[in-house]
């Protein structure tokens, strides 16, 4: 069966979708324990303690789901009211978000634990990074604002040699020195490359007010003029957009922190896949019956 990519069914999909994030919020399943993070060895204070790197990664994950959740509908809201090369544009915000999301959960539990404790561990670099960029800006007879800790330096230093730009560095095997894994890496450990290559490209043109965000084969008016009008061809390809990468997000967080949705995530990819109604009830009912058969 051909998925139905109509308007009419993205658009309950987008319904669906957003009375989960509703569901979610309302349900609020607490975090598991916090854990400590393995990349930083632990700091010696006396002879009785140590220092160490606590990390809430259910926090993480959350905050990115509610990120997702924040950008899904604002990308609606701009369609709703005609902006559709603006939510296109916004797009890349959420298959961004989705990318890093599952790649931060990936399978290997040990691997996923690292790349959410680099994640976490990266803001003692944003803090850092800030705090050199007021220094440098401020008055020498004003103090200095200070964010960071002689620890968010520490960790700053050790982990990421102070390096802000980008997030994903580890030390690679072989060299030992520091590798940054960039966002189609990410995507091609996922086989989505030809989604990014495809997609991730055309959107980038938009965030950075490239060429091909203003030109087009089109003849150019012979006169000056501010339209805020979008055309609709945009909104089919951003609700497609939306809605995959939107459900990915969340049912990735499902399987991974058990929100409890996995009903409410199956009928939504029944739905996408084109199955009517009738034809949906009857497969959720196998459904349910195969989970609880497996308890």
């Amino acid at each position: 069966m051909d998925m139905d990519l109509s308007v009419d069914n993205l658009r309950k999909i987008v319904a669906a979708l957003l009375a989960t994030f509703e569901k979610i919020h309302s349900d609020k399943k607490p975090f598991r324990p916090p854990s400590v993070s393995e990349l930083v060895p632990a700091k010696q204070i006396d002879e009785n303690r140590q220092l160490v790197r606590i990390v809430l990664r259910d926090a993480v994950i959350s905050r990115l789901l509610t990120k997702c959740a924040r950008t899904f509908k604002a990308i609606v809201c701009l369609l709703d009211n005609g902006y559709q090369a603006d939510a296109f544009t916004l797009s890349r915000v959420l298959v961004e978000n989705a990318l890093v999301t599952q790649w931060l959960l990936c399978d290997d539990k040990q691997i996923s634990a690292k790349r959410i404790d680099t994640y976490v561990l990266h803001y003692e670099v944003v803090k850092v990074r800030a705090d050199a960029v007021d220094a440098a800006e401020l008055n020498p007879a004003e103090p200095p604002s200070v964010w960071a800790t002689e620890r968010s330096k520490e960790i700053s230093q050790l982990l990421f040699q102070d390096r802000w730009m980008f997030w994903a560095q580890f030390p690679d095997e072989a060299t030992k020195k520091l590798r940054v894994v960039k966002l189609r890496e990410m995507a091609k450990e996922m086989g989505l490359e030809h989604l990014y290559d495809r997609y991730y490209f055309q959107m980038s043109q938009h965030i950075h007010s490239a060429p091909g965000s203003v030109l087009d084969d089109k003849v150019p008016e012979a006169h000056f003029s501010v339209d805020t009008s979008s055309p609709g061809e945009w909104e089919k390809s951003v609700l497609t957009i939306v809605v995959a990468f939107g459900w990915c997000v969340t049912s990735v967080v499902d399987i991974n922190c058990g929100l409890g949705i996995h009903e409410e995530l199956k009928d939504i990819q029944f739905r996408f896949l084109g199955f009517n109604d009738e034809e949906r009830e009857a497969l959720m009912a196998v459904y349910r019956a195969n989970v609880s058969a497996q308890k």
